[in-house]
């Protein structure tokens, strides 16, 4: 089974997930680890909560929050 990871700056913040799970934990660990963002779960979008403007739609596996980039990216076996 294929195994996955999300990262935060290049940087490992979750590991050893199958890929529904890593979709499923992304947009919160967005939320949970940049400044400014906020993840909408109705509309499945992270936005930004000064200027409302949204960076990140259901589907998108990697995302740019002001300086922060995070990815999910396959874990290499």
């Amino acid at each position: 089974m294929k195994l996955y990871k999300i990262t935060k700056n290049g940087q490992d913040i979750f590991n050893s997930l199958t890929k529904e799970e890593a979709v499923n934990k992304f947009f919160s660990a967005i939320e949970e680890r940049s400044n400014g963002y906020i993840y909408d779960n109705e509309n499945e979008t992270i936005y930004n909560e000064v200027d409302g403007r949204v960076i990140a739609e259901s589907g998108n596996e990697s995302v740019t929050a002001g300086n922060d980039h995070f990815e999910i990216t396959e874990e290499n076996e």
